[in-house]
């Protein structure tokens, strides 16, 4: 699914990852060299940063009951009519909604 176009994402997508890496590496310390490689290799991927409309991010979340982190996501995909990649059912949901 992610080869087929441009990867777009909004600025926190670079804290959630680091802070996924963190989890495992704490989760899984004997794993360390393979969790560090993994973050290495999604640190090179082309993602297109994009900035987000906060105010529209705060009303999506609130009407959606899902938290602004997630919002900001279904905003995007919502803004570029593209499809939202994610293994979070309940943003899937909103989106769908």
């Amino acid at each position: 699914m992610l080869s087929d176009g441009p990867i777009v994402a909004p600025a926190l997508v670079w804290f959630e990852l680091a802070s996924i890496c963190l989890k495992k590496l704490k989760a899984h310390p004997q794993q360390k060299e393979a969790i560090l490689k993994a973050f290495d290799y999604a640190s090179r991927l082309a993602i297109e940063i994009v900035q987000v409309d906060h105010w529209a991010v705060i009303e999506l979340a609130s009407d959606k009951g899902i938290t602004t982190y997630d919002a900001s996501y279904v905003w995007l995909a919502r803004q570029l009519r593209a499809e939202l990649i994610t293994l979070d059912g309940k943003m899937r949901k909103a989106v769908s909604r």
